[in-house]
């Protein structure tokens, strides 16, 4: 007996051209992704609780300094994220920890220490 094993097109779901099955195509995307953020343990922010410090660099609301991780985040629990927020689009971006200093007070104490070393100079 031979089994065939068929999928689902873009045709069978959404009636219309290119663009409209693309646009349904990101839609459901996004929807997976806020499924798997909001199922996942990591913390959510909304947009207008971090700080931009500079480039991608923001500062969250604990003082940790994170960046938007890079590429896509197909299970939480194995990617370095730990945090992600939802922009106006239903978007989500996922955050990782920063490189570097990890909040601001390790920031301010590595300045200090600068200043220190180049005042005995």
């Amino acid at each position: 007996m031979r089994m065939r094993v068929t999928g689902f097109r873009d045709e069978d779901l959404v009636d219309g051209d290119e663009a409209s099955r693309r646009a349904a195509r990101d839609e459901l995307r996004r929807q997976r992704d806020l499924e798997r953020a909001r199922a996942s343990d990591k913390t959510e922010y909304k947009p207008s609780e971090l700080r931009p410090i500079s480039g991608r660099l923001v500062e969250a609301p604990s003082g940790d300094f994170l960046h938007p991780h890079r590429g896509q985040v197909d299970d939480p629990k194995y990617a370095p994220v730990v945090a992600y927020f939802v922009d106006e689009s239903g978007q989500v971006t996922w955050l990782e920890r920063a490189h570097g200093p990890k909040n601001r007070a390790e920031l301010e104490a590595r300045l200090a220490r600068r200043e220190e070393r180049n005042a005995r100079q």
